[in-house]
């Protein structure tokens, strides 16, 4: 998948999801520790963007299941009360066809990290 299809794939994904329309999608050099972000800021009823692991992105772009999995997952945060992991977060990944905290495939030395941080007072909501 090259980034525009991943951008097609998120913006269609956040829509059946969360009923997302209006959201920022962007591709990351400087993410070293998270494969993806969900972006709120503090006083915003809506998400403002995803961002991803630029990194990530090209070592899985010819396995679409992983990139999938992980812009689920994203998505699944841009549900309002959802920006935290939680049994509530891990049932509604899985209702999506995800599991919550990794990928269908085994990574070597990799554990996936996945965050909502919020713009406004620099917070992190949660980090796995």
């Amino acid at each position: 998948m090259d980034y525009d299809e991943i951008e097609k794939l998120v913006r269609v994904k956040a829509k059946k999801i969360a009923g997302v329309t209006k959201l920022g999608v962007k591709f990351s050099n400087k993410m070293k520790k998270h494969h993806g972000l969900c972006y709120w800021e503090a006083s915003a009823k809506s998400p403002q963007s995803i961002h991803f692991n630029k990194m990530f992105i090209d070592l899985n772009k010819n396995d679409p299941q992983v990139l999938t999995e992980l812009i689920v997952h994203e998505c699944v945060h841009l549900i309002p009360g959802y920006h935290i992991h939680s049994k509530k977060f891990d049932k509604k990944c899985r209702e999506f066809g995800v599991e919550p905290y990794g990928y269908s495939k085994p990574y070597k030395n990799i554990k996936p990290l996945f965050t909502s941080y919020c713009s406004k007072c620099n917070n992190c909501k949660i980090l796995c």
